[in-house]
């Protein structure tokens, strides 16, 4: 019997457990800092524990790492290191969603030295789009083709039947991080130069995309430059991350901007204030103007109806009774409260998770236009897409490296034929599949 520790049990850790839980060979350990959330996902089932563990608490951490076989982190990145150094200490192999850092990366020649793998971006974005990438990479070169171009987009949406707000957009988890995502800038090779976007500029680097039905709007995602080399592409003319959104997200992130919703200093009101006051307040608005006319200058080049029509839908111009008084609150921790009380999924309504590769290559002088995509939905037992196509890659890859079919150490990410080939396989006979095309251009 292998034991398995997974470390955080939120939105993505019942699929997760849920999949190992399959083979009888494996017992998990699931630790939280909530111990009724470990409870619930462990739902007291067959070899399942549920453990209470706040990660400050170094002793007890290791304790449960010396003890298992595995761990899964599905805690925020900032823990990672902490945990690794752990895990390197009792020589037990460590998997995570999160990208790697400058100080995980590090880690690698003492990783190596006790013999275990850290795997590193075994989610969704980043994970699948890795092995998916680098599969149809592999397959281009093995067959002789010289690949010039390469744009993957990923997305987390609403299913068609469930995308009915103005927004057209909805949360499956704190709308926080999404807001936080979108004040980055990004970095991407296009036509052999680099091209350096500030957050502020970030407009100006939309473009509309279609995939399968779907009419939607990218733009790019951090630095997509390392990839040239993680990808093993030297010599590709251009290459681009990037997110997917419906059409007007990015203009609708940039008003937020400028008007002053993305501010996280917290500020306390000693009274019972209404909206318009609490905005004034935390937006730094003098009485007198309405709040409409003064967001419509603030906002600027980027204020349309098709905004004003996101806020009215919000209730940002509402005059309701606000009861915060005596707590500390910021202009973006107000503006994820409206979120996630008007944004948030409703039972059985389903997400959708989209992930699309285009690929141009040439190949005896023929140019080549390969797509590849992904259409996943949630599930009518209520698993979102979303914690399906992040959780799987991670279980997965747990099981395989228990059985031995992944057999690697130190440092790595999803990048390698011994771990896309079985995990891709697997995703697969779960449901999880690319659809392709390959045509001449």
């Amino acid at each position: 019997m292998k034991k398995i520790l997974v470390l955080g049990a939120g939105y993505v850790a019942q699929p997760l457990v849920n999949y190992l839980l399959k083979n009888t060979q494996f017992e998990l350990v699931v630790a939280d800092v909530h111990l009724e959330q470990a409870e619930r996902v462990s739902g007291n089932r067959a070899r399942t524990q549920a453990v209470s563990l706040d990660i400050r608490e170094n002793e007890k951490l290791e304790q449960l790492i010396e003890q298992t076989d595995l761990a899964i982190s599905l805690l925020p990145y900032t823990l990672h290191l902490q945990i690794a150094k752990a895990c390197i200490k009792f020589r037990t192999p460590l998997i995570t969603a999160s990208y790697v850092t400058p100080e995980i990366r590090k880690l690698d020649t003492e990783a190596k030295e006790a013999g275990i793998v850290i795997l590193k971006e075994m989610g969704l974005d980043p994970g699948i789009d890795h092995m998916s990438a680098m599969q149809v990479i592999d397959k281009i070169k093995a067959d002789g083709g010289k690949i010039s171009s390469f744009k993957s987009y990923c997305g987390g949406l609403a299913a068609p039947e469930a995308n009915t707000n103005p927004w057209r957009y909805k949360f499956s988890w704190s709308p926080k991080g999404v807001l936080l995502a979108a004040q980055n800038g990004a970095k991407f090779f296009d036509k052999n130069q680099i091209v350096d976007v500030e957050n502020d500029r970030m407009w100006e680097q939309t473009w509309p995309l279609q995939v399968d039905k779907f009419n939607l709007e990218a733009y790019p995602n951090r630095d997509s430059l390392p990839y040239i080399s993680r990808y093993k592409l030297e010599g590709i003319e251009t290459l681009v991350r990037c997110t997917l959104r419906f059409p007007g997200w990015v203009k609708t992130m940039a008003a937020l901007r400028e008007i002053g919703f993305f501010d996280s200093e917290s500020q306390k009101s000693a009274e019972k204030l209404s909206r318009d006051k609490l905005l004034r307040q935390l937006l730094h608005i003098p009485n007198g103007t309405g709040l409409r006319q003064i967001f419509k200058e603030r906002a600027g080049q980027f204020w349309t109806e098709e905004i004003e029509e996101r806020f009215d839908w919000l209730g940002l111009f509402e005059n309701t009774p606000e009861n915060r008084h005596n707590e500390n609150t910021s202009a973006i921790d107000f503006l994820v409260s409206l979120m996630i009380e008007k944004m948030s999924f409703a039972k059985n309504e389903r997400d959708m998770v989209v992930l699309h590769h285009d690929f141009i290559y040439e190949k005896a002088g023929i140019r080549h236009n390969w797509l590849s995509s992904l259409i996943e939905y949630g599930r009518p037992d209520g698993t979102s897409a979303m914690a399906r196509t992040v959780a799987y890659p991670a279980a997965i890859a747990a099981r395989f490296i228990l059985e031995g079919t992944i057999n690697l150490s130190g440092v790595q990410i999803p990048v390698l034929p011994q771990i896309y080939n079985p995990v891709l396989q697997e995703l697969t006979n779960q449901g999880i599949h690319f659809s392709d095309i390959n045509k001449k251009i």
